[in-house]
């Protein structure tokens, strides 16, 4: 099977900054390799593009600029918040540590604290994502393709194991009527 759409994929990558030659920042290997459901938001999106349509067994690789990975790093990311979010969580208060917080819309995302200023009462995070600015590359095995099945769907996303790229499905089950008459695990 190549892949495609609700597939299963498993892959082995190196992934190193910059290029080729770069530091190498992460390694998957055969023994653990990464395991997705292709086209179901889980990975980033032009990392899946150069993925499309291999199979077992091909090698692969391929270099993401900021813009087609993490973005830009923005200073607009860094933003001082009041220490008192923290009164009751005065444990998380270190520079360098990664806190998880919500936005206004309450989804969920995770900043760095920069800075703590005790005499302002505030604390400076980092929301940029570790790897903004940076160029990633990306070499690898696809290690295994199979159409992704109904215990797939479960562990990866729980609940109903609602989660295919089809137009008529919705990631998060709320709208099982909706949801392709059930193909994408919903009961």
């Amino acid at each position: 099977m190549n892949i495609e759409n609700d597939a299963l994929v498993a892959l082995t990558y190196t992934l190193k900054k910059d290029n080729a030659e770069g530091e190498v920042i992460e390694v998957c290997s055969a023994e653990r390799p990464l395991e997705f459901v292709y086209g179901a938001g889980m990975m980033l999106p032009h990392f899946e593009k150069h993925l499309a349509g291999l199979a077992a067994g091909a090698n692969y690789e391929f270099t993401l600029a900021p813009d087609e990975a993490y973005g830009e790093f923005t200073t607009d990311a860094i933003v001082p918040v009041n220490k008192d979010i923290f009164a009751d969580f005065p444990e998380m208060l270190e520079a360098g540590r990664i806190v998880p917080m919500r936005d206004a819309q309450g989804n969920p995302l995770h900043g760095r604290i920069i800075t703590i200023d005790n005499d302002k009462n505030t604390v400076t995070i980092d929301f940029n994502h570790p790897m903004a600015g940076q160029t990633l590359h990306f070499n690898g095995t696809i290690e295994s393709v199979r159409k992704a099945t109904e215990e797939d769907m479960q562990r990866f996303f729980g609940g109903c194991g609602c989660a295919c790229s089809g137009d008529d499905c919705n990631s998060d089950c709320s709208d099982k009527e909706n949801c392709g008459g059930g193909s994408c695990g919903c009961n």
